[in-house]
């Protein structure tokens, strides 16, 4: 089975620095975003929100390769300025 999504080094990295992201999560933002936005320095990026009901409506922001699959994570985070906006 194809992988959906491969993460770098990077989004490895923030990811077990940041344990309360659950991979689903990714994986939700990734194929069924509540926002896409285009990188601002790089063609071939994007920004993904999805907001996280289970996780008090936070926004979970991925940047993303803009072709896939699979999609390259670049690094992912909660976006605080956007809770309350998705």
């Amino acid at each position: 089975m194809e992988e959906f999504y491969i993460l770098t080094d990077h989004a490895r990295e923030r990811l077990a620095l940041r344990s309360e992201i659950k991979e689903e999560w990714i994986e939700a933002t990734v194929m069924n975003p509540d926002l896409i936005s285009p990188h601002k320095n790089a063609d071939y990026k994007q920004y993904v929100y999805k907001k996280i009901e289970e996780f008090d409506n936070r926004v979970l922001k991925v940047v993303a390769s803009r072709e896939g699959p699979p999609y390259i994570i670049y690094t992912l985070h909660f976006e605080r300025s956007m809770k309350g906006k998705l």
